[in-house]
């Protein structure tokens, strides 16, 4: 079993070093080493918290008021659909990694506007978010992060019916 699970690790690490290898090169920047340890470093954390933490295999989004946060088929990994399934059930370090894939453009598309509304989300239990959340803010435009916020309160009152 523990042979599968660093199986595991070391594919997904490898495609997440050859993914951010290609988006770095697409953007005309040279691919350097801190690049691609910031790639191996986020890969190892992702895989080490869906392999140590259990996390249960993804379902299918059911709420339609959170049209933003809801995955696109087809654009996003498995590790990007299982973070989302524990995120929607209210699992704040699940939320965290979720705004970690969206910021960084791991497992699915570079969306800064997602990662902030996750990273907004995890922040009430989960400190770590408020630091993510702060520099995002830095980034966005106010118009974003007001339909951020507005998003973010569809999402928690379609919880709340839920």
């Amino acid at each position: 079993m523990h042979f599968i699970k660093i199986l595991i690790l070391l594919c997904i690490i490898f495609g997440t070093v050859l993914a951010t290898s290609n988006l770095i090169a697409t953007e005309f920047e040279p691919v350097s080493f801190m690049s691609i340890s910031k790639a191996v470093i986020t890969a190892a954390v992702l895989t080490f918290g869906i392999l140590c933490f259990g996390i249960s295999a993804p379902v299918q989004a059911r709420s339609s008021a959170s049209s933003l946060l809801t995955p696109v088929s087809g654009t996003e990994s498995a590790a990007v659909r299982t973070w989302r399934t524990a995120a929607e059930r209210g699992d704040s370090k699940a939320q965290f990694m979720l705004g970690m894939m969206h910021s960084r453009g791991l497992g699915t598309t570079l969306d800064l506007m997602k990662a902030y509304v996750w990273f907004k989300i995890s922040s009430e239990r989960h400190p770590p978010s408020i630091r993510q959340m702060r520099y995002l803010e830095k980034r966005l435009s106010k118009t974003k992060i007001a339909l951020s916020d507005a998003l973010i309160a569809e999402w928690k009152a379609s919880k709340r019916t839920n």
